[in-house]
């Protein structure tokens, strides 16, 4: 009978800290899977995976009356040489914007829309404030907030994505040289 009990007082402990390191695991696995399934989520994954970065001018914000979606990811840091995955939850409240873009090549653009920022970052929202904002280049209209510190992230794909194509902006208008003038020969390569 002691052997029972000096069993069970083992063992019982050890199941219950693993049973709840598998609910822990099951709730942070719930939330991600809750914002990746989410309009705002999907928003999200597809303007990091193809939209392209432009520099913005607030001009106008205002709160959306509306509960706080909860960003949840795991993101690799770095520690020491290796990476770990970390879970992090970041509250995103919806902000009515009206802003001003410069766009790949230069053009200029007004849009306004309804996106979120992070609740952290709603201080910045100011009037004459410019920041990145992530803008579909299928249409431009459509932007997005991922961060208004972007200035912090050294390179994404997003930054990548955008650097690719203004190289390509910039090769395409290096070979296209306007024709010479009347009477003049034209310019070799």
């Amino acid at each position: 009978m002691e052997h029972l009990f000096l069993t069970l007082a083992l063992t019982v402990p050890w199941a219950g800290f693993f049973v709840f390191l598998f609910w822990l695991f099951m709730k942070r696995h719930q939330a991600v899977a809750t914002w990746e399934n989410s309009p705002d989520g999907m928003l999200y994954r597809e303007a990091l995976g193809s939209y392209l970065l432009a520099k913005a001018r607030l001009e106008h914000a205002a709160l959306v009356p509306s509960p706080p979606s909860i960003r949840a990811s795991y993101h690799g840091v770095m520690v020491g040489r290796r990476i770990q995955r970390r879970f992090t939850q970041e509250p995103r409240q919806q902000v009515q914007m009206r802003v001003q873009m410069i766009l790949v090549g230069g053009h200029h653009l007004t849009s306004e829309g309804t996106v979120t920022v992070p609740v952290a970052e709603l201080g910045d929202l100011v009037p004459g404030h410019l920041f990145s904002v992530l803008y579909d280049p299928r249409d431009p209209r459509r932007f997005y907030i991922d961060t208004l510190r972007r200035q912090h992230i050294v390179l994404d794909g997003v930054i990548h994505r955008t650097r690719m194509a203004e190289e390509q902006l910039r090769t395409a208008q290096a070979f296209h040289q306007p024709a010479p003038p009347q009477g003049q020969p034209q310019t070799p390569w």
